[in-house]
């Protein structure tokens, strides 16, 4: 029950719509019918437990609350860091210097891909961060007559990897890749 997998569905799925020539062919609003009702049923569906998760707000959810602490931390922590603070040592920074001293706990990353090799690199490694992944989706834009889906694929790629640290998983790398 990941918030962060349904946004990145959502995410793909709104680059597909955005990107769909208009007007829509019956099969295609149909598509795009049951992928939204399928999502909305993924979000409210109770018996997982996603629609308690949805339904909480930071106060209640641990979760929430320390990722938007990490989330304020991580720009204070690349400017305290120009050459970054090295690789796999971006979670044990944060909770050894950044984290309330009133909250313990241990972190092997910064529970969001993007933040945590951004904090690890230094300046050159995070231009060339950004550099890589606004390339990659201008390349995956799509041309006339082309396809959205590649671009759907990294967008909900790069949406899952806001909400956890997927992008370290090789596996997860493979539709991407292709």
């Amino acid at each position: 029950y990941s918030r962060g997998g349904v946004a990145a569905a959502a995410a793909g799925q709104l680059v597909l719509l955005i990107c769909a020539p208009r007007p829509w062919p019956r099969g295609k609003a149909l598509a795009v019918a049951i992928a939204v009702a399928g999502l909305a049923a993924y979000a409210s569906w109770d018996g997982i437990g996603a629609a308690r998760r949805f339904a909480q707000s930071p106060a209640q959810d641990r979760s929430i609350t320390n990722r938007l602490a990490i989330m304020r931390a991580a720009p204070r922590m690349m400017v305290d860091a120009p050459r970054g603070w090295g690789p796999g040592r971006a979670g044990w920074a944060y909770a050894q210097w950044y984290q309330d001293p009133s909250t313990r706990y241990e972190y092997r990353t910064l529970v969001n891909s993007h933040m945590t090799w951004l904090v690890e690199a230094g300046w050159a490694g995070r231009c060339a961060y950004l550099f890589g992944t606004l390339a990659t989706l201008a390349l995956c834009w799509p041309r006339p007559g082309g396809s959205a889906v590649p671009l759907a694929i990294w967008a909900a790629c790069l949406v899952a990897a806001l909400f956890s640290s997927t992008l370290e998983s090789p596996p997860l790398w493979l539709l991407p890749g292709v």
